[in-house]
């Protein structure tokens, strides 16, 4: 908590990426993620990148936007 960190996880839960959510823009992956978590708030720029990736889940502390079709989950 604090860290401002994102964490991707492949279907069967595994991190496949770790870093800082400043980065999260130039983040590239060889497969579609599964899950994204981000400890802090998701932005229409972080929820913009997470459907840019294919991913179709996300966790946050919190969303300013939420017009997706991401699945959104508070933590």
């Amino acid at each position: 908590v604090g860290t401002k960190a994102v964490l991707v996880f492949d279907k069967e839960l595994k991190i496949i990426k770790r870093g800082p959510s400043s980065r999260l823009a130039s983040l590239r992956l060889a497969d579609n993620p599964y899950v994204m978590a981000v400890d802090g708030t998701a932005t229409p720029r972080v929820i913009e990148t997470c459907e840019k990736l294919g991913c179709h889940n996300l966790i946050a502390t919190n969303f300013v936007s939420t017009e997706t079709d991401i699945n959104l989950v508070s933590m």
